[in-house]
C-alpha cells in the first residue's frame, strides 16, 4: 500500500489540473481554406477542440527554415509557456530580450463565434496570402501558408514521410 499524505494528494491533483489546463494536444492534418473578403480564416472545430476552445490565439512569422513564408498560429497555452520561462529571470538575461522580440513580432487575435480569426495586414503581406491558404497542423501550432495554386491532392510523399520517421526513429 502506498503511503501518501492527504496534502500530497491534493497538491498532486492541483498540479495535474494545472498541467491539463496548460497543455495542448497535438495539431495534425492539412486543409485548404479561403480567406473571406474581410481577410478572415476559419479554424476548424477539431483544431479548436485540441487547443481547448481558446478565445484568442497568437500569430507570428514562421521561421526562415520553413520552405515557404508562413504564419504560425500559436495556441495561448504554448505562447504563455514563454512567460513561465521568464519567471524569476533577470531583465539582463539575453533570453528576456529574445522573448520581448518574439512578443513584438506577434499579434493576439480573437476568434469570433464561428471560429474565425482576422489575419492582420502585416501577416498577409509577410506570407503573401491572397485568397486561398493551406493550414497545416505542426505539433503545437498551425502553419498558414499561401496556396501554391496546384490541384488539391491527397497523395502522400512516401519518401519524405519515411525520411522524417527515420530522423526521429519513429
Amino acid at each position: 500500500m502506498c503511503c501518501v499524505k492527504k496534502e500530497q494528494v491534493v497538491s498532486m491533483n492541483v498540479n495535474q489540473k494545472q498541467e491539463e489546463c496548460t497543455s495542448v494536444g497535438v495539431l495534425v492534418d492539412s486543409v485548404c481554406r479561403s480567406l473571406d473578403p474581410k481577410k478572415r480564416l476559419t479554424i476548424s472545430a477539431g483544431w479548436r477542440e485540441v487547443m481547448r476552445q481558446p478565445d484568442y490565439v497568437y500569430l507570428m512569422p514562421g521561421k526562415k527554415g520553413d520552405e515557404v513564408k508562413c504564419i504560425d498560429l500559436i495556441p495561448p497555452q504554448v505562447f504563455d509557456s514563454l512567460f513561465k520561462m521568464m519567471q524569476g529571470m533577470s531583465r539582463k538575461d539575453p533570453r528576456w530580450k529574445a522573448v520581448s522580440l518574439i512578443c513584438d513580432s506577434a499579434s493576439q487575435v480573437y476568434l469570433d463565434i464561428q471560429g474565425r480569426i482576422r489575419i492582420p495586414e502585416k501577416f498577409l503581406k509577410f506570407a503573401e496570402l491572397k485568397s486561398k491558404v493551406v493550414m497545416s497542423g505542426s505539433n503545437d501550432r498551425i502553419k498558414i501558408c499561401a496556396h501554391d495554386g496546384s490541384e488539391d491532392s491527397a497523395e502522400i510523399d512516401l519518401d519524405a514521410f519515411e525520411a522524417a520517421c527515420d530522423v526521429v526513429d519513429f
